[in-house]
């Protein structure tokens, strides 16, 4: 699943995940991640979060500091039991700023 941070509000992250389609994700599983970050979330042999259960379209998620629950839709077709990775595209985030500062920069002189 690819997705952009949209805002934090407490310890929770928002993301749109569609266009105008925001879910919340505990902001614990975004190490390091900043407003307008953009993140893909993939299941993995190998990875940091472990997705312990998924309940009635909630996902609760392992890691190192406890269990966190999220939307299902947010863990990427990640099933209990598979391993969680959620890492900041980092291409697409610097294409996406860079395009940002071309339109102000057109747009202010």
């Amino acid at each position: 699943m690819k997705a952009v941070i949209d805002r934090f509000e407490g310890e929770m992250a928002v993301i749109e995940i569609e266009k105008g389609k925001f879910e919340k994700m505990p902001k614990i599983l975004l190490s390091d991640a900043k407003e307008g970050d953009y993140i893909d979330v993939t299941p993995a042999k190998k990875a940091h979060f472990h997705v312990a259960s998924i309940e009635e379209g909630i996902m609760y998620v392992l890691t190192p500091n406890g269990k966190y629950a999220m939307k299902a839709v947010l863990g990427g077709g990640a099933k209990a039991g598979d391993g969680l990775n959620i890492k900041i595209n980092k291409p697409v985030t610097q294409q996406k700023e860079n395009k940002i500062k071309e339109l102000m920069h057109s747009l202010f002189n």
